[in-house]
C-alpha cells in the first residue's frame, strides 16, 4: 500500500465504519434559516437611511421641527415603492414609521405567515402598536385606506377627524370624503384639498406620480416629484413655511436674450432668516447658484446666465441657523435659433474594439461661428472622450471605438456650441457587451422593476452583485451599473413532480415531445429570437430555466424512434440488448415499452409498497389532470420492467430520459450560439445530487457527467454535485449555487464559504427582494438586511480579487480520485440496495472524512472509465461509495489500476450490476477485492464489531458496539453474503441477537497485482 492510501485507511476507515454501515443515522435538519426571528418583521419595515442616493434636502433640517408620518404603501415582488419613503426622509424632516400592504390579496406584510413570525396577525398587531402613538400625517402611497384591517380604518379616520393629516396618492376615501369639503391652498395647487373635522385638518389627495425611465433627467424628474409630496405632508400636517413667490416675466426665454431676463423673488420677510440661495436646476440634475442673499429682505432679483437650450428649474431656499424657512421651485424653458435635432448611430451596441459610426443632424443657422463635438460620458456625467466633429451643412458624421476600459453604458451626446457657450445638446445611450467570463461571480435573482429600479441596481452593484438572473430582456440600468446578464429564457416542463403528470391524455409531453423536431425547433426559435436584445447587453450565460426536468419522454411515436436510435447507439446490435434485457427482438425498430395494469396481482412485496407510496404522491400533485396520466406514465417509465425485477430495462428508459434533456438543451445551446458566436447556455437548480425514492421530483439527479460535459452553465443545489462540478469541468465554467435561505448570518457564511472552498465561481443568491419567507439581498429600503451585511463584510476578500483568483489556480489533489456512476444512483433505491445506506449521504461522508483528514480529492465518472478519459498517474487511490453499478469497461479500467499499484476503497455491493443495472451472478470486482458472494442479500444489522490488524505495518484497532449489555445508536448493518477467497479481514461483526462468534468479514485487504483493493 502506498503511503496516500495508507493515511487515507488510517484516517478515515474508523470513521466510516462508524457512519457509512448505518442506516438509521438520517441527515435531518431543518432548513438552514429563521423563521422564528424576532426581529425579522422589524427588519423588512426599517427605514435605515443608510444607502444614500443625490437629493435635493427642501426642507431638511426644517426650522420648524420634525414631522411624524406613518406611511402605508404597497410591497409586491420586484416592486420599489417602499423605497420613496427613504428619497423623502432624505429631503424632509420626518420622524416616520412604515407599514406594508402586500395589494395582490388585501393584506399586510407579515399577516398569514406564523410560520415565519409566528403571530397569524403579526403586520395587524405591529400596526396596531404603532398607532398607539398619534401621528401629524398618515400617508398612503398607492393604498387604499379601505382595504387595511377595520381596527386599522377606524383609528386612522377618527385621528384625522380630530385633526391629523392625510396624503393619499393615487387613491381616496369615500368615507372620509363624505365628512369633508374642498377648499383651496395655495401652498399646494397641483393637489385637491379638503378639510375634514372642525376644518382643522388636511386632507390631500395627488394623483399619482408619472411614472420615470432611466435617462439624464429621471433623477431630477425624480427630486421634484418627492418634492410636491414632501410639500403635501406639510400641508397637511399643518406646518407652517415662509412663503416664496418667483416671478418670471416667460417661462420660456431665448438664449439669444442671454445674459439677462431678470427675474423677482418675493418674501413676507426675512426679518429671521440668515440666507436665501437662488439656483438653477438643469434638467441633468446640476444647480447652478445664482446668487445668495443675506438681511432682512422682502423682494430681489437674479439674472440668468447663457445656457444651452431646454428645460429648466429655478430654486429658491430660505434658511437661519435652525434649517430651512420655506422653498420655492418655478420651471422654465430655453431655445435656441440652433439646435442639434437628432443623432443616429450605426447601432447602439458594441463588442470592444467594435467600431460605433453616427450622424449628427441640426437645424437652424450653422455657420463657422458654431463648433460640433460628440463626447462619451459615463453614467455620473463625466467626460471619457471628445472629439471635434466636421460640419458639412447641417449634418455631421463620427466614430468612436469601443475600448476595453469603457463602462457598459455611454451616452454619446452631441454638443452644438458658439462663442458665447454651449447652444444645444443631445444625446442617445450605447452598450459596450461586456459577459463578465473568467472572473467570480455573484449573481443576484431578479432586479428591481419600479422606476426607482436605477437605484436598486446601484445599490446591488454596491454590495458586490456583477449579474442579474431573470426573464426578459435587460433594462438600461443593468448596463448603467455593470450588470452582466443571465436571461432566464425558459423553463423545461418543470411545473409537475412527475414525469407522468408532465404528459397529456394521450401521452405527450404537454409542452410536446422534445424529440420532434420541427415542433422543437420552432419552440427554440421563438426563445432565441425572444433574447436577442439580451446579447446586446452581454450574456454571461443564457439560462434555460431553473429546477428543470432534468428528465422527460413521452409515447409520443417521435419519442419511440429517438429511444430506439438511443438503444442502438447503447448497444450497438440487437442481440447485446437482448442478452441485456431478456427479450428477442428481431431488430431495434421492433422495441416498445411493456405495457401492465400496476401494481399487478403478481407484483412482489417491495414493489407493492413502492408503487402505492408513489402513486399517492402523483395523485396529490397539482398538476394531475386524468388519472389517465398515471396509467400512460407508468408505461412511459417502464415499471413493469421494475417490478419484474429486469432493472436494464428499466434503467435504459431513464437514461434515454435523461439523454432527452440534455439533447434539447443543446439544441438551444447551439441556436443561442448561432445568434451570439460567444454565448454560452446551460441551466440551474437540480435538486439533489441523485434520485429520491420516495419523491418523484423531475428535476432531481440527471446526469452530472453530460450536464457538464455538453452544456457551458450549471448550478446544482448545493451539495456532492458541487464536488462533481468542480472536478470535472474547465476552469472558466460559470458553477454554483443558490444562497439566501435564511436570515441567520452564520447560516449564510456556512453556503457561502462552502461554495468557494468547494471550487464554486458563481455563488447565486435567490431574489434581492423576498420578504416574509426567505430573505431579500436587500431590504425595501434598498440597504442590506443586517445578516447580508455581516456575509458582505466577511466574504470582501472574495470579491476583492480573491475569487477571479482561484478560478486561476489549480486546486492541489492529494493523488485520490472517487467515482460517481450514474447507473448507481438509480439502483440504489432497489433490490435491497436501499437497505445499505443512502446514496446522497454515502457520498457526504466519504468527502467530508477525506476533507477532515486534510485531504482532498476529485470525482471521476463512470462516462470517463469508459471513455478512457481517467488518467491513473495522477492517482493513487479511488474510492467507490456505493457503486452498485458498473459496467464492463469501467470494471476492467478499475482492476487494471490496482494492477499496476493502485489501491481501491468501496464499502458495499461494488459492481454487483452492469452498467445497465442488471444483476451479475458474479460482481465484477469480487476477484479484485477477494471475495464470494451467496446470493443478494438485504443488509443485516450488527450491534458490535471489532477490528484489530496491521496496515503497512500500522497497527489499527477498532472495537464498536454492544460489548457491555449498553443499548448502541445508531445501528450498523454489514452484508452478510460476502465470504472470503483470497482477501484477509481486518475484523469481524456480530448480527443481532445472534448468540454464536463474530463471523462476518470487515475491512477485507486483498493483494492484487501491484496494488490493493480494500472492501
Amino acid at each position: 500500500m502506498n503511503k496516500t492510501s495508507h493515511i487515507i485507511f488510517l484516517k478515515i476507515t474508523g470513521f466510516l465504519l462508524l457512519s457509512l454501515l448505518t442506516t438509521s443515522m438520517v441527515e435531518a435538519q431543518d432548513e438552514p434559516g429563521s423563521r422564528n426571528a424576532p426581529d425579522k418583521l422589524e427588519q423588512e419595515h426599517s427605514l435605515s437611511m443608510e444607502f444614500e442616493t443625490p437629493h435635493t434636502k427642501w426642507a431638511k433640517p426644517f426650522a420648524f421641527g420634525k414631522t411624524r408620518v406613518l406611511f402605508f404603501t404597497d410591497q409586491e415582488q420586484g416592486s420599489t415603492n417602499a423605497r420613496e419613503i427613504i428619497e423623502l426622509m432624505q429631503r424632509f424632516d420626518l420622524d416616520a414609521n412604515s407599514v406594508y400592504l402586500v395589494v395582490s390579496n388585501h393584506r399586510l406584510l407579515g399577516d398569514g405567515n406564523p410560520q415565519w413570525y409566528k403571530d397569524p396577525k403579526a403586520g395587524t398587531n405591529r400596526a396596531l402598536n404603532l398607532l398607539k402613538t398619534p401621528y401629524d400625517t398618515y400617508f398612503f402611497n398607492k393604498v387604499n385606506l379601505g382595504h387595511l384591517p377595520d381596527t386599522l380604518q377606524q383609528i386612522i379616520r377618527k385621528r384625522v377627524l380630530e385633526g391629523a393629516g392625510i396624503v393619499m396618492i393615487g387613491e381616496s376615501d369615500s368615507l372620509l370624503i363624505a365628512q369633508g369639503h374642498t377648499v383651496e391652498s395655495a401652498r399646494i395647487p397641483e393637489a385637491t384639498v379638503r378639510s375634514f373635522g372642525k376644518g382643522n385638518s388636511n386632507g390631500i389627495f395627488l394623483k399619482q406620480r408619472e411614472r420615470l425611465s432611466y435617462g439624464p433627467e429621471w433623477e431630477t424628474m425624480l427630486d421634484y416629484q418627492m418634492e410636491l409630496q414632501g410639500r403635501a405632508i406639510l400641508v397637511a400636517a399643518h406646518k407652517s413655511t415662509l412663503p416664496v413667490v418667483i416671478r418670471l416675466k416667460s417661462n420660456v426665454l431665448k438664449r439669444e436674450e442671454l445674459p439677462g431676463s431678470p427675474f423677482e423673488i418675493e418674501m413676507d420677510s426675512l426679518a429671521v432668516a440668515a440666507a436665501v440661495n437662488v439656483y438653477l436646476t438643469a434638467k441633468d440634475g446640476t444647480k447652478t447658484l445664482l446668487r445668495t442673499v443675506k438681511g432682512p429682505k422682502t423682494t430681489e432679483t437674479a439674472v440668468l446666465p447663457v445656457v444651452p437650450a431646454g428645460n429648466y428649474h429655478i430654486d429658491v431656499q430660505v434658511l437661519n441657523k435652525e434649517g430651512v424657512l420655506g422653498w420655492s421651485t418655478k420651471t422654465l424653458s430655453v431655445s435656441a435659433e440652433s439646435a442639434i435635432d437628432s443623432i443616429q448611430l450605426s447601432k447602439d451596441w458594441g463588442e470592444v474594439d467594435e467600431e460605433i459610426q453616427g450622424t449628427i443632424s441640426c437645424s437652424g443657422e450653422t455657420g463657422p461661428k458654431h463648433k460640433l463635438s460628440i463626447r462619451l460620458i459615463d453614467r455620473e456625467g463625466r467626460i471619457l472622450s471628445n472629439q471635434s466633429v466636421p460640419l458639412s451643412g447641417h449634418q455631421g458624421k463620427f466614430s468612436f471605438h469601443i475600448e476595453p476600459w469603457m463602462p457598459m453604458l455611454l451616452r454619446v451626446e452631441a454638443l452644438l456650441s458658439d462663442p458665447k457657450g454651449e447652444v444645444s445638446l443631445s444625446g442617445k445611450y450605447c452598450r459596450v457587451v461586456k459577459r463578465h467570463r473568467g472572473e467570480f461571480n455573484f449573481v443576484v435573482w431578479g432586479s428591481p422593476s419600479g422606476d426607482l429600479s436605477p437605484y436598486g441596481i446601484r445599490s446591488l452593484e454596491q454590495n458586490g452583485s456583477t449579474a442579474i438572473l431573470q426573464g426578459g430582456n435587460p433594462p438600461l440600468e443593468l448596463s448603467a451599473c455593470e450588470q452582466a446578464y443571465l436571461p432566464y429564457t425558459t423553463r423545461i416542463c418543470a411545473n409537475s413532480h412527475s414525469i407522468s403528470l408532465m404528459l397529456d391524455t394521450t401521452g405527450v409531453l404537454k409542452g410536446g415531445c422534445m424529440h420532434d423536431e420541427a415542433a422543437m425547433d420552432k419552440y427554440v426559435k421563438s426563445v432565441v429570437d425572444y433574447y436577442k436584445k439580451s446579447r446586446e447587453h452581454g450574456v454571461l450565460a443564457y439560462s434555460l430555466g431553473d429546477e428543470n426536468a432534468v428528465r422527460a419522454s413521452c409515447l409520443s411515436p417521435y419519442c419511440l424512434k429517438a429511444y430506439q436510435e438511443y438503444l442502438k447507439v447503447q448497444y450497438g446490435n440487437i442481440g447485446s440488448l437482448n442478452s441485456e434485457w431478456g427479450t428477442n427482438y428481431n431488430e431495434f425498430g421492433e422495441v416498445n415499452l411493456s405495457n401492465e395494469a400496476m401494481p399487478g396481482a403478481d407484483a412482489p412485496e417491495w414493489f407493492r409498497i413502492y408503487y402505492n407510496q408513489w402513486l399517492k404522491i402523483r395523485q396529490t400533485d397539482n398538476e394531475l389532470t386524468s388519472p389517465k396520466q398515471i396509467t400512460l406514465g407508468d408505461i412511459n417509465d417502464e415499471l413493469v420492467a421494475l417490478k419484474n425485477g429486469n432493472f436494464a430495462r428499466w434503467y435504459d428508459r431513464q437514461a434515454f430520459q435523461s439523454y432527452t434533456y440534455v439533447e434539447l438543451c443543446k439544441k438551444f445551446l447551439r441556436a443561442f450560439k448561432k445568434m451570439d458566436p460567444k454565448a454560452i447556455t446551460g441551466f440551474e437548480g437540480t435538486d439533489s445530487f441523485t434520485l429520491r425514492k420516495w419523491t418523484t421530483r423531475t428535476r432531481q439527479g440527471g446526469d452530472l457527467d453530460a450536464f457538464v460535459r455538453e452544456l457551458e452553465y450549471f448550478g446544482p443545489y448545493q451539495g456532492p454535485a458541487n464536488e462533481v462540478v468542480r472536478s470535472i469541468a474547465p476552469k472558466d465554467f460559470p458553477c454554483g449555487n443558490w444562497i439566501g435561505y435564511s436570515q441567520m448570518a452564520d447560516d449564510l457564511l456556512y453556503r457561502y464559504w462552502d461554495q468557494i472552498t468547494s471550487g464554486m465561481n458563481t455563488i447565486q443568491w435567490w431574489r434581492w427582494d423576498n420578504v416574509e419567507d426567505y430573505i431579500g439581498f436587500l431590504s425595501p429600503n434598498f440597504a442590506p438586511y443586517p445578516a447580508t451585511k455581516e456575509l458582505l463584510e466577511d466574504t470582501r476578500i472574495v470579491r476583492d480579487g480573491l475569487g477571479s483568483l482561484l478560478m486561476k489556480c489549480d486546486m492541489e489533489i492529494d493523488s485520490i480520485a472517487m467515482l460517481y456512476s450514474m447507473p448507481s444512483t438509480h439502483i440504489a433505491h432497489f433490490d435491497g440496495n436501499q437497505t445499505y445506506g443512502d446514496l446522497d449521504r454515502d457520498h457526504r461522508l466519504w468527502y467530508e472524512s477525506i476533507h477532515d483528514a486534510g485531504l482532498q480529492f476529485s470525482y471521476v465518472t463512470d462516462r470517463m472509465l469508459r471513455l478512457g478519459e481517467f488518467d491513473a498517474s495522477k492517482y493513487k487511490v479511488l474510492i467507490l461509495p456505493l457503486s452498485f453499478a458498473i459496467g464492463d469497461k469501467e470494471a476492467w479500467v478499475i482492476r487494471d489500476f490496482v494492477n499496476k499499484g493502485g489501491t481501491v476503497i468501496a464499502d458495499v455491493r461494488p459492481g454487483i450490476y452492469d452498467g445497465h443495472c442488471k444483476p451479475l451472478e458474479k460482481g465484477s470486482l469480487d476477484e479484485m477485492f477477494g471475495i464470494k458472494r451467496d446470493a443478494r442479500q438485504d443488509a443485516t444489522g450488527v450491534d458490535r464489531l471489532e477490528i484489530k490488524g496491521q496496515v503497512q505495518g500500522e497497527k489499527i484497532s477498532l472495537k464498536w458496539g454492544n460489548w457491555y449489555g449498553e443499548d448502541i445508536y445508531p445501528k450498523m448493518v454489514v452484508d452478510q453474503s460476502v465470504h472470503l477467497t483470497t482477501g484477509h479481514e481486518l475484523g469481524k461483526a456480530f448480527p443481532v441477537h445472534y448468540s454464536g462468534g463474530l463471523n462476518t468479514p470487515l475491512c477485507i485487504v486483498n493483494q492484487y497485482g501491484k496494488g490493493k483493493a480494500i472492501l
